[in-house]
């Protein structure tokens, strides 16, 4: 199993859960949206000692102090990394944070730029204890020279990114899971509420992964590199919180 392919995969299911975001809401985004009370208190003690938990008073912290600081509002993006890993961007936006929000939501995860997705450097998702021993009848298929994608699927490299995952997407409203039908890898997204997805979202969402289709080709070429199987595609399915399906795409 290559590492590679798991950060891959955690930071396109970032980049895809905002693209539906984005895509289905038409106002432009803000810093509040990159903002979780919840996640800021438990992970800024001296904050809260002096703030209190109130929602109000961390953001107002997040906005004034934190964000310049190089502190995290939310466990799935960093904005203060996005910042600093673009040039051209400081240079256009400056100390305009709202800016460099909405860059990302509207142009920045269709190009491709996925620096702070998941978190900065110091809170990246843990790797998995390597020293701790594997059962016989599970070793074969996760040291495989050539794994199957439900033998990648079941791994403990892709269920420990899954479960990181799963606790960054818990503050926004939404849950992921991979699985494997054949030779397809499906990543299905599902939202706690029912999404109003019209037409003309829909028509964005096109555009947006076709804007993505080389980063996703990447992903897929190293999936049949690692499976040595040329018929590997890709499949994204989101799901509404009533059971219906929204949008889904293959590559």
């Amino acid at each position: 199993m290559k590492k590679k392919i798991c950060k891959r995969l955690l930071a396109l299911t970032a980049a895809v859960t905002m693209l539906l975001g984005s895509s289905v809401c038409s106002y432009a985004a803000e810093l509040k949206d990159v903002f979780d009370a919840e996640y800021y208190a438990e992970h800024n003690a001296d904050v809260v000692a002096t703030f209190g938990t109130d929602e109000a008073a961390l953001f107002t912290h997040f906005a004034v102090f934190g964000v310049n600081e190089g502190r995290q509002g939310m466990a799935a993006f960093n904005v203060s990394e996005y910042r600093n890993a673009y040039p051209d961007l400081q240079a256009a936006y400056g100390d305009d944070w709202d800016a460099y929000v909405n860059h990302y939501m509207t142009t920045g995860v269709y190009e491709g730029r996925i620096a702070g997705v998941y978190g900065s450097i110091d809170t990246q998702a843990p790797s998995v204890d390597t020293t701790v021993p594997v059962p016989v009848e599970t070793a074969q298929s996760v040291v495989s020279e050539n794994p199957s994608l439900e033998e990648i699927v079941a791994s403990p490299e892709i269920e420990a990114f899954v479960d990181y995952m799963n606790e960054a997407l818990a503050g926004m409203g939404a849950s992921v899971t991979y699985t494997a039908e054949g030779d397809t890898l499906i990543m299905t997204m599902k939202f706690d509420e029912v999404l109003r997805v019209d037409a003309q979202a829909k028509e964005m969402m096109d555009e947006a992964f076709g804007s993505m289709r080389g980063v996703l080709d990447e992903l897929r070429t190293e999936l049949i590199n690692v499976v040595s199987n040329e018929n590997v595609h890709i499949r994204y399915v989101y799901i509404n919180g009533d059971g219906t399906e929204i949008y889904r795409v293959e590559f």
